[in-house]
């Protein structure tokens, strides 16, 4: 089963350089937030994604926290992978 060109899989099938999405494109609810996962520690996997909110500023441009990030993010719940890795 694919989506575009990535190949869907679930979380637990996940290598590093493979993708998160909040939901899988044509479906609504943030399909274009997309992160790339770079591997767990201690059981929480992390994401390098690109942010336009900040928790500690949400209101304000160039805020502490906004722009490319390394995290745990929660919200992707659609993995990709590439198909060849």
């Amino acid at each position: 089963n694919s989506s575009g060109i990535f190949n869907k899989i679930d979380s637990s099938e996940s290598i590093p350089g493979d993708i998160g999405q909040q939901c899988w494109p044509g479906n609504a609810g943030g399909a274009d937030h997309t992160g790339i996962y770079i591997g767990t520690v201690d059981g929480q996997r992390y994401y390098l994604h690109c942010t336009s909110w900040s928790p500690e500023a949400p209101n304000t441009k160039y805020a502490p926290g906004k722009g490319v990030v390394i995290n745990d993010y929660k919200g992707f719940k659609a993995y990709g992978q590439y198909p060849g890795l």
